[in-house]
């Protein structure tokens, strides 16, 4: 059995610093490209889009595309592991404004992460500001970016994975194994096609 993995990202830079720190590591490969659009013209045991990548597509249609990529790059009886932002859990708890600081002999960064609603939409737009202030230079930068996430219910899900013939086989709480509930931010979803005959395991539907 071939113990290789392909990983992509659709930035250069993002790529071209993960090739260097793994120049070391056999069986590993990169390539570029959009979730929503890539055809790597192979398919796969195992998709994995953890770290929220579903939550970066925000519309229907990134949504549709996303996952029919999945569906495009399993093998047979292959599964599609991903994460996203809960849903009951965003609008129970409600994002609020965070602050991360590091600070340590050569460096001192503070971040700054105001989060706006969007009901509606089932977005939040989580916007960054950094400040990154060099010991050594008694210079400081200032960074500013804005993160548009949405946040997903089960139902929701399924009633997108039901149209492309895609089966949820498995939900639960992000590293554990509970249900999610409306204090789980994060959680996860293992899903298969349909036509590998698999039955669908436990986990809640609606």
């Amino acid at each position: 059995m071939k113990n290789e993995m392909t990983t992509g990202d659709f930035s250069e830079d993002m790529l071209t610093e993960a090739r260097e720190k793994s120049e070391n590591v056999e069986g590993l490969r990169f390539s570029y490209g959009d979730m929503r659009s890539v055809r790597l013209g192979e398919k796969f045991d195992v998709v994995a889009a953890l770290f929220h990548v579903l939550s970066y597509q925000t519309t229907n249609q990134d949504v549709l595309d996303a996952f029919t990529t999945v569906k495009e790059h399993l093998a047979p009886e292959g599964i599609a592991v991903l994460d996203f932002w809960y849903g009951p859990a965003v609008l129970t708890q409600q994002p609020e404004v965070r602050i991360k600081e590091v600070d340590n002999e050569s460096v001192k960064i503070l971040r700054i992460a105001e989060p706006k609603m969007f009901y509606n939409q089932n977005a939040v737009d989580v916007n960054y500001h950094t400040f990154i202030f060099n010991k050594m230079t008694m210079q400081c930068q200032e960074l500013k970016e804005s993160h548009r996430m949405r946040f997903f219910s089960l139902p929701e899900l399924h009633l997108i994975l039901d149209s492309l013939e895609i089966s949820i086989l498995f939900t639960a709480e992000w590293k554990t194994e509970n249900n999610p509930d409306n204090t789980s931010w994060s959680a996860v979803i293992v899903c298969q096609k349909n036509e590998c005959g698999f039955e669908v395991a436990a986990g809640p539907r609606l």
